[in-house]
């Protein structure tokens, strides 16, 4: 083509054929141009997206790491709350443990004071038996059924 182009230059008068030619190459030329600049608007625009992209996933890595940061921060809390919670799960099983110890202590006592209520009750029968002025000459029997005892007894433990 160079060589063409070379020899047109050199000609004084250009036959039509040739001229054709020459408006074929420059429409031609026309048009790659217009290729071309088309290639580069739409390498502008890829640069552009490709750019954007980047920023795009540099906000989202930012995002990602915030999320995982707040997961983390989560993890932490729920496995303090796990923590403690087995802590208090401890506990009311240690609470559980002395609750069956005080209610045996508690039926032991019941036991106890059904134990006392009947030795009163036999023992009230049997004083009940001395209330004639025989048997009891200074009222005492009589005294101890009202709940009355001498100052000695008070204070006795046995």
């Amino acid at each position: 083509m160079k060589e063409r182009i070379e020899w047109l230059k050199g000609l004084t008068y250009i036959p039509q054929k040739e001229i054709a030619w020459l408006i074929e190459q420059a429409e031609l030329a026309e048009k790659q141009r217009a290729i071309i600049e088309e290639n580069k608007r739409q390498q502008e625009v890829t640069v552009n997206q490709f750019r954007q992209a980047q920023e795009e996933i540099s906000r989202l890595r930012g995002e990602l790491k915030q999320a995982h940061e707040k997961s983390s921060n989560h993890l932490d809390e729920w496995r303090r709350a796990e923590t403690q919670t087995a802590k208090i799960s401890d506990e009311l099983m240690n609470m559980k443990g002395l609750l069956r110890v005080e209610q045996g202590k508690v039926r032991q006592a019941q036991e106890e004071i059904q134990r006392i209520t009947k030795e009163n009750s036999n023992f009230r029968r049997l004083l009940a038996t001395f209330t004639d002025e025989e048997d009891d000459p200074f009222g005492v029997v009589r005294k101890a059924l009202n709940g009355q005892f001498p100052a000695a007894w008070e204070g006795d433990a046995e």
